[in-house]
């Protein structure tokens, strides 16, 4: 009798706690990089009434006389599958595509924490933050060099406000038109265009030098 009891409150206990993972994954369901866990069930060791007998003479074999006492759940597993990737417009909202974690830390970089949620915004000081205010870790870029050295130690994302990237010279233009089919002159009008190549005219007519300089 107590068996039959303790089997059936075992079921009722493993199936409370299969609802509450369901319930929690339901819950989650517009979490920023959740991942939902799956609940395996494994059966009690069964007790043994009385073993198994070889065969004998004219008898044959038994098989031992076991009962089992419930159910017990063997392991709660995070899915960590590839999800869908959306588009948020924000500039600063990031995503992993295939293995990898984030890193943030809340200390400044003495403790990390990992995550697969790319929310991240910056905050007043210019820090690339998550919304719990952990900033993110990992390489700036030289402000001379533009390089970035991934040998050096991660760091946390800063990029002041009032950063600005100083002019540079322009070092390649690309020029592209249509030609007009007209067979005179007048016919591809205003269309601009010349011979030389150093040298392009307005719709004035007037030269614009392109040369070395």
């Amino acid at each position: 009798m107590m068996r039959s009891l303790w089997s059936g409150v075992s079921g009722l206990q493993a199936n409370q706690e299969f609802m509450d993972v369901v319930g929690n994954n339901i819950a989650n369901v517009n979490t920023v990089g959740f991942k939902a866990s799956l609940i395996n069930f494994s059966d009690v060791l069964s007790q043994t009434l009385s073993g198994a007998s070889a065969p004998q003479g004219n008898l044959g074999g038994m098989n031992p006389k076991q009962i089992g006492l419930g159910t017990q759940i063997a392991n709660i597993n995070k899915n960590f599958s590839q999800g869908s990737l959306q588009t948020t417009n924000i500039t600063t909202n990031l995503a992993i595509q295939g293995n990898g974690f984030f890193i943030v830390s809340g200390d400044g970089g003495n403790t990390y924490e990992y995550t697969r949620a790319g929310n991240f915004n910056f905050d007043a000081n210019g820090n690339l933050v998550d919304p719990l205010g952990n900033i993110v870790q990992g390489w700036m870029a030289n402000n001379t060099t533009h390089t970035i050295n991934t040998a050096s130690s991660i760091q946390s994302l800063n990029v002041p406000q009032n950063m600005t990237v100083p002019a540079g010279v322009t070092k390649n233009i690309s020029i592209a038109g249509n030609l007009n089919g007209g067979d005179t002159i007048t016919e591809m009008s205003p269309a601009i265009g010349t011979d030389n190549m150093n040298v392009l005219f307005n719709s004035n007519g007037n030269a614009i030098g392109i040369g070395q300089t």
